[in-house]
């Protein structure tokens, strides 16, 4: 029987086209055959995974991955892998503020520590980023070194539901403004929503809204029982996402509609929302 494994360059160069995302062909490194076939393809369908080792990254660079870009500094920054980071540099790949914001959102310091270190531009995006993710430390490193922030800030904080993060933030001096009290209402993060409003943090009808979007009952109901505005925005956003519950409760509650009600559940194709609605005079 011959070696199951001594297959012509046709066989493999067929069987080569069905790796898998993210996955690499490493026989092509260590067989003529294998790596003839697979002739001149990256080693991977992605330029940066989990597992890619800088031995990795720099076989890609000889297999024509141009390090031109700004794309894989910031995959790799999102990845927290400062390893690889320091590799890619070596290789000459290009980053951008989008780097810092990468690691900050991941929580990864010694990231970037690194890239502001080796000079990476950062803007607003690194704070924003920070608070997204809920780290508190990256958040205040960025600010105690001089990196700027604004409503976004406080705003990616509450919609993820990030309360501790919210309120360092306000403590320090960060703005905010409404959108900030409605991506809470979004997230259904109902003592995010409180403690934003009872510390002053204005809000108008996207709050309603933004709670009936994302299908937040108790969101809606603290809102309008602390007299937050609402319009027909609240009931064609229930309606959008089938949140037939919601857009009863509203309608019930005495929120004013008008045709996008019907239209959005018609395009969320929701029948039993648009049924209900036009069943209750809704045109």
């Amino acid at each position: 029987m011959g070696n199951p494994f001594q297959a012509t360059a046709d066989v493999i160069s067929h069987a080569s086209e069905f790796v898998h995302d993210d996955q690499f062909l490493f026989f092509a490194s260590v067989s003529r055959a294998w790596r003839g076939a697979w002739r001149g393809r990256p080693t991977s369908t992605r330029a940066i995974t989990p597992d890619t080792s800088p031995s990795q990254l720099r076989h890609s660079v000889d297999c024509g991955l141009s390090p031109g870009g700004t794309a894989v500094c910031t995959a790799i920054a999102s990845l927290g892998r400062l390893d690889l980071l320091r590799a890619a540099r070596a290789l000459g790949f290009r980053w951008d503020k989008m780097t810092c914001w990468k690691a900050a959102e991941g929580g990864h310091l010694d990231v970037l520590r690194y890239a502001r270190a080796n000079g990476c531009g950062w803007n607003v995006l690194t704070c924003a980023g920070a608070a997204k993710g809920g780290h508190l430390e990256v958040l205040a490193w960025a600010r105690q070194n001089g990196c700027g922030w604004d409503e976004w800030t406080c705003t990616a904080a509450t919609k993820e539901g990030h309360l501790e993060v919210l309120q360092w933030a306000r403590a320090n001096g960060c703005p905010w403004n409404a959108w900030t009290c409605a991506q809470a209402a979004a997230g259904g993060h109902v003592e995010v929503l409180r403690w934003a409003h009872e510390n002053g943090c204005p809000w108008d009808e996207d709050v309603c809204w933004a709670a009936a979007w994302g299908g937040h009952l108790d969101a809606l109901e603290y809102a309008r029982a602390n007299h937050c505005p609402w319009n027909e925005r609240t009931c064609s956003g229930a309606a959008e996402n089938g949140h037939l519950e919601v857009l009863v409760w509203a309608r019930e509650s005495g929120c004013p509609w008008n045709e996008r009600t019907c239209v959005n559940a018609s395009r969320g194709g929701h029948g039993n929302v648009l049924r209900w609605a036009i069943a209750n005079g809704c045109v």
